[in-house]
Parts: C-alpha cells; sequence; structure tokens
C-alpha cells in the first residue's frame, strides 16, 4: 500500500469511528431525558 492511501483509510476508520461515538452519546442523553420526563409524569421527584 502506498502512503496516501493509508492516511485516507486511517481518516475514514476515524470518521466512522467518531460517527458511532456521538451516535452513542446522543443515544445515552436521549434515554437520560426519557427516564426525567417518565419520573415527572408519574410523580417521583430527582430526590427518588
Amino acid at each position: 500500500m502506498n502512503e496516501p492511501h493509508l492516511t485516507q483509510e486511517r481518516r475514514q476508520i476515524a470518521k466512522a469511528a467518531g460517527l458511532i461515538g456521538l451516535a452513542t452519546f446522543s443515544s445515552r442523553i436521549m434515554g437520560f431525558v426519557r427516564d426525567m420526563i417518565l419520573a415527572r409524569l408519574f410523580g417521583a421527584g430527582m430526590a427518588a
């Protein structure tokens, strides 16, 4: 393999890994918000 091809491949892998990380982080935040909303609807406070 030549060096420019290897650099491009590494860049694509890093981009894909970043996208997966962002999706995971977004999912965690949305799950946390969902839990907060459900707790509010069913009467549980932040202390519970």
